[in-house]
């Protein structure tokens, strides 16, 4: 009986074994391992692409809106120029309308380097001097 026991216990142990050698157990495991790797691989450079892909949206979104600023201030300055030309032009009409009258007045003509010079000695320095109030005395 116990003989039948070692022989039946052999044979359940060969049949075992067997099943194992069978079954590659070893190779699945190495398989899946160097699946596993791939598979990390494969995240590794999806997360590398995607940071990347982060980075020129978000560049692209700032130059978007550096252009936007740029545009802004274009039109700012156009309009601002717009409005300079139109002031420079109505104080041109207004000098050579004036500049018959000036000549009338101060006995020269207009000339914008002299023209402060000018008005000073017409109306006379006692004009430009300081007031003094008799109460500060």
């Amino acid at each position: 009986m116990v003989e039948t026991q070692i022989t039946d216990l052999e044979d359940a142990k060969s049949r075992l074994e067997a099943e194992i050698r069978e079954a590659k157990y070893d190779e699945r495991i190495r398989d899946k391992t160097v699946s596993i790797r791939q598979k990390e691989t494969d995240r590794d450079r999806a997360n590398g692409e995607l940071s990347a892909l982060n980075r020129q949206a978000d560049s692209r979104a700032q130059l978007s809106i550096k252009r936007n600023e740029l545009n802004s201030k274009n039109s700012q300055v156009t309009a601002s120029l717009a409005d300079t030309s139109l002031d420079w032009i109505e104080l041109i009409s207004r000098i050579a309308s004036h500049a018959q009258r000036f000549k009338e007045l101060v006995g020269s003509d207009a000339e914008p380097e002299t023209m402060e010079e000018k008005i000073t000695l017409a109306l006379g320095y006692a004009f430009f001097l300081p007031l003094t109030n008799p109460s500060d005395q």
